[in-house]
């Protein structure tokens, strides 16, 4: 299917898709340059691919409510996501160094967003975090067990 035009450039032939749904076939059809509709009307990937993109705006507001202010339990607007063709950048303090990488994870799964900076920073590093009265460690525990 793929051929070298005389100029050296590789070119791949366009698949034509009828009404009966054989578009979404063409879309799974990985070289795919375009694809031309019964319509004459040139279909292209980033045509293909629309129903999945989102606005920067709609990433940018579930960033702040879904992964801020519902799951990690942050005022709005504590970090700022900035948000430009789907890469997030995540700019503020976090409480603990162990919220960074939820942050970034969690808004990296987000529908549209394309890629995330992490320009994070923390205000306790809880890596090496130890209890400050070793005595208070298994007291739930040993209650459980008179249970």
């Amino acid at each position: 299917m793929a051929q070298e035009s005389p100029s050296g450039v590789r070119t791949v032939d366009a698949v034509h898709a009828d009404d009966q749904g054989e578009s979404a076939a063409a879309a799974g059809f990985e070289a795919c340059q375009g694809v031309l509709h019964d319509r004459g009307a040139h279909i292209t990937r980033r045509d293909l691919l629309q129903v999945f993109l989102r606005t920067d705006d709609e990433i940018r507001l579930d960033v702040q409510q879904e992964v801020f202010v519902n799951t990690l339990w942050l005022a709005p607007h504590t970090v700022e996501a900035a948000v430009l063709d789907g890469v997030v950048t995540l700019t503020g303090q976090l409480e603990r160094r162990s919220e960074i990488p939820v942050a970034v994870g969690m808004t990296r799964r987000l529908d549209g967003v394309v890629d995330v900076i992490d320009h994070l920073s923390y205000r306790i590093d809880d890596k090496r975090l130890q209890p400050a009265e070793p005595g208070m460690r298994g007291v739930a525990d040993d209650w459980l067990r008179k249970l």
